[in-house]
C-alpha cells in the first residue's frame, strides 16, 4: 500500500465530503466487507464490489482544488465498479499498472500500462478493473472543461469536444501530459501539496493542455487576426491587474479576441506566451519594489501584491529569475 502523509487518516469514508474539503488529502482504504460496506453506505460516486474471486482490497487518495480534483486508486485484489459520478465531470486517467475496461452505453474502453483514459463519468456504466490495478489522475468539472474550450475557439458556444477514449504514452502530447498527471501525484504524496491549483491561472492552464490533445471535432473556427493593438490591449489590462487574481482567458476578453489569437499574438509580438509574460511583469514589479529604500513592507506581502498567491512560488521563482533570493534583493538597497 501507499506511504501516507502524516496526519491523513486510515480510513474516511465521506468521499462526498471531498467537495467541501478545503483542498485537504482524503484518504479511503477497503480492506474487507465491513470497510467495503461503510464506504459504499457512505456515499461513495461507483459502487464498488469484490472480482469473481472474493475479497478485495482498494486504496484511494484525492484533493480537490476548485473544479479539479487529483487522484490516485489502487487495488490489489481487482474490483468491479457500477455507476458513474454525481453531476458532470470528465476522468482523465494513467494507468501505472494492471488493466482495466470502462463500459458505456455502446462501447467498452480497454486501458492497460502507459494509456490515458478518457471518461466522461456520467456516461460510466462499469468498471473492471485486474488485479494490481493503479491509475493516476485528474478529474475537471465538466462545465469548467466546456468553458476552457469556448475560450480556446473564437468566442462561440462550441461545447465540449469530444475526445478519444484513450490515448499511448507514446504518444508526445500523451506523453506531456502523463508527466503533468505524475508531477501532481508527487506533490500529492510528498507533503509538497498542491496548492499551486489554488490558482486560477494554473487551473486553466492544465484544462488547455488536456484540451489541445485529443479533441475529435475542432475547437473553433478561423482565428482572429493577430495585431499589435491587441497586444497593447492585453498589457494594458496586466498592467492595471497585476496585484490581482486573473486568467489567460480574463485578458482575452478585455483585449477583445480567444485565448489561441491571443497567444499567437504574443508569441509574434511578444516573443512570450501571455502565462510567460504575465509571470514576467509579476518578477519585475515585485523586484523593483524590494529595491525602493523607502518601502518597509515584509517581503511576503510584496509578493501578495504582486499577484503571487504562495510566498514559497514566489522566491522560487524570483530566484530562478534574478539569481538572489528576495530578501537579499533587499539588502543590497
Amino acid at each position: 500500500m501507499q506511504t501516507i502523509p502524516q496526519s491523513v487518516s486510515r480510513f474516511d469514508p465521506s468521499w462526498k465530503a471531498l467537495s467541501a474539503a478545503g483542498g485537504s488529502l482524503r484518504h479511503l482504504t477497503v480492506r474487507d466487507a465491513f470497510d467495503l460496506e461503510r464506504l459504499n453506505a457512505a456515499g461513495y460516486p461507483i459502487h464498488l464490489s469484490p472480482p469473481d474471486r472474493g475479497g478485495i482490497t482498494f486504496e484511494s487518495l484525492a484533493v480537490r482544488r476548485g473544479p479539479l480534483s487529483v487522484f490516485d486508486m489502487r487495488s490489489g485484489s481487482g474490483f468491479r465498479a457500477a455507476g458513474g459520478c454525481e453531476g458532470d465531470a470528465y476522468s482523465f486517467s494513467l494507468t501505472r499498472s494492471g488493466t482495466s475496461v470502462r463500459s458505456f452505453d455502446k462501447r467498452d474502453v480497454r486501458s492497460r500500462i502507459g494509456t490515458i483514459s478518457i471518461s466522461r463519468c456520467s456516461e460510466l456504466t462499469r468498471l473492471d478493473t485486474s488485479p494490481q490495478f493503479r491509475t493516476t489522475g485528474i478529474l475537471i468539472e465538466g462545465d469548467f472543461l466546456a468553458r476552457q474550450a469556448r475560450l480556446l475557439g473564437s468566442g462561440e458556444n462550441f461545447g465540449t469536444p469530444a475526445f478519444e477514449p484513450v490515448v499511448d504514452r507514446s504518444d508526445r502530447a500523451a506523453a506531456t501530459l502523463a508527466r503533468s498527471l505524475e508531477c501532481l501525484h508527487e506533490r500529492m504524496m510528498t507533503g509538497a501539496g498542491l496548492a499551486m491549483l489554488d490558482d486560477p491561472l494554473m487551473q486553466e492552464l492544465l484544462c488547455q493542455q488536456i484540451l489541445h490533445l485529443w479533441p475529435r471535432t475542432p475547437l473553433c473556427g478561423p482565428a482572429l487576426p493577430a495585431s499589435a493593438p491587441m497586444v497593447r490591449r492585453a498589457r494594458d489590462y496586466v498592467e492595471a491587474h497585476l496585484a490581482e487574481p486573473f486568467t489567460v482567458s480574463d485578458v482575452a476578453i478585455a483585449a477583445g479576441t480567444s485565448v489561441r489569437a491571443l497567444q499567437s499574438a504574443f508569441r509574434r509580438n511578444v516573443g512570450l506566451s501571455p502565462v510567460a509574460y504575465i509571470l514576467n511583469q509579476r518578477l519585475e514589479r515585485a523586484h523593483a519594489q524590494l529595491k525602493q529604500q523607502a518601502d518597509v513592507r515584509p517581503v511576503s506581502q510584496i509578493a501578495y501584491q504582486c499577484g503571487f498567491l504562495h510566498m514559497s512560488d514566489f522566491a522560487r521563482r524570483y530566484r530562478e529569475r534574478f539569481g538572489c533570493t528576495p530578501s537579499q534583493t533587499r539588502q543590497q538597497r
